[in-house]
């Protein structure tokens, strides 16, 4: 009854409430990651191939991408949340940057302007955020995902991508991927074009033209999808980094990193190197 009322002074004003649209589709015109410069605002749909999918530095696949090998082994397992809950906690107890340098393989060189910081208050170098900024995003974005779990955690209980983390965060992480898990055992996996109907992406494209895909909302669907070898992915691609514009990249421009360690974060990731071993951040096996 209010909103009815809300609504009816508002047009009243001249003002109108359109529901906003879902991502441009192009996978059957293109599929093309750089047709999001024409619709940067909605986004844009692609095919994306699975073998070009990366969780921060881990490709898509049970190797050495820890999410990816928790759901792939719980779809065998007889207890799948126990499951989940012992691969995840060995990353996490074998895999404990303590700076940003262990965690992206980068020299002091690379990244001077960088103080002692956790890992997840830093910002990449292509992003405008400040380290101020970036902490408070994060801040809130550890608290939002855990009110789905009926917890309100805060980033200090630890990043879901490496450790150390906190029991609590442990079994947040957990159950998230189980959850994901159940669903698309059950139901298939069922895209929408409404905020968060999709696995959304950050694109990376070097200079030939080849992309990456890097994941930056729904991390569990993506791993459960990867564990059943679905390929390609459909991704909603919500921006575009291009390596050849590392030296106007913000924190580049800004100080905190040069050209050249901006160059080696992009290009962890265009490898799918995942974390480098004998720095504090080396792949749990």
């Amino acid at each position: 009854m209010i909103k009815a009322s809300i609504l009816h002074c508002l047009h009243r004003l001249g003002y109108r409430l359109e529901r906003q649209a879902g991502p441009v589709d192009v996978r059957a015109a293109g599929n093309d990651p750089r047709q999001w410069l024409s619709h940067p605002v909605r986004g844009v749909l692609v095919a994306a191939p699975r073998t070009g999918g990366r969780i921060r530095f881990y490709p898509l696949e049970p190797g050495t991408n820890p999410f990816v090998r928790a759901a792939a082994e719980a779809l065998a397992a007889d207890d799948p949340g126990g499951t989940i809950r012992t691969v995840l906690g060995r990353h996490y107890a074998a895999v404990q940057p303590r700076r940003l340098h262990d965690w992206a393989g980068l020299e002091d060189a690379d990244a001077p302007g960088l103080p002692e910081a956790p890992v997840w208050a830093v910002p990449e170098p292509w992003t405008p955020a400040t380290l101020a900024q970036k902490a408070a995003a994060m801040e809130g974005v550890a608290r939002r995902e855990s009110r789905g779990q009926g917890r309100e955690l805060s980033a200090a209980h630890g990043d879901k991508a490496y450790g150390p983390v906190t029991e609590d965060k442990l079994r947040a992480e957990s159950a998230r991927l189980l959850a994901a898990l159940d669903s698309i055992r059950r139901s298939g996996y069922r895209r929408h074009d409404r905020a968060d109907g999709d696995i959304e992406a950050l694109v990376f494209l070097r200079e030939d033209g080849e992309w990456r895909w890097q994941v930056s909302r729904g991390l569990h669907r993506a791993a459960v999808l990867a564990a059943l070898e679905t390929d390609p992915i459909p991704v909603r691609v919500r921006g575009l980094v291009f390596r050849g514009d590392a030296g106007v990249w913000p924190n580049v421009v800004s100080g905190l990193y040069t050209r050249r360690g901006a160059e080696k974060m992009f290009d962890r990731i265009f490898d799918g190197a995942g974390t480098p071993a004998g720095s504090g951040g080396g792949p749990e096996r």
